[in-house]
């Protein structure tokens, strides 16, 4: 999942002041941090994996962007997020029961699992404190930078 901040202004600002890589790394990370941090809080449990497999990395960094790439990488990620079966959102599941074998050997029948998301709330629900986090550090950035 893609979730793009609209930084124009920002952009604008930041092209006046010619921060360097690294110092958007700086400045970008408390964010990225910001995000990790409440995926891990909303993240479901069951055996841990996947709270304990949320990510931040940075993606790309050059002189005028810096994309950062922040997730789980256990690969039900995205069925948690979304859900399976009957109870996937928007009706993008599959629509009739299915069987499947646990580790027991036992076999189960099911519809589906309910979403549990943890990437979405956490963006909708932190983006100030992702903000602020990112603010804070650019202006310790520019005292740094101009003492």
């Amino acid at each position: 999942m893609t979730i793009i901040f609209d930084t124009k202004q920002l952009d604008k600002m930041l092209q006046k002041i010619s921060l360097n890589p690294s110092e958007l790394q700086e400045i970008e990370a408390p964010g990225g941090e910001t995000l990790k941090r409440g995926m891990k809080q909303r993240a479901a449990v069951d055996t841990g994996y996947m709270k304990n497999n949320v990510f931040r990395h940075v993606v790309k960094a050059d002189a005028n962007t810096i994309e950062d790439d922040v997730g789980s990488d256990a690969p039900y990620g995205v069925y948690q997020e979304f859900g399976t079966g009957i109870y996937a959102e928007n009706g993008l599941g599959r629509k009739t029961p299915w069987v499947y074998r646990s580790k027991d050997g036992k076999f189960h029948t099911t519809s589906g699992n309910r979403p549990h998301p943890f990437v979405r709330p956490t963006v909708r629900e932190d983006f100030d404190k992702v903000i602020k986090s990112i603010r804070d550090k650019f202006e310790w950035v520019l005292k740094k930078r101009w003492k």
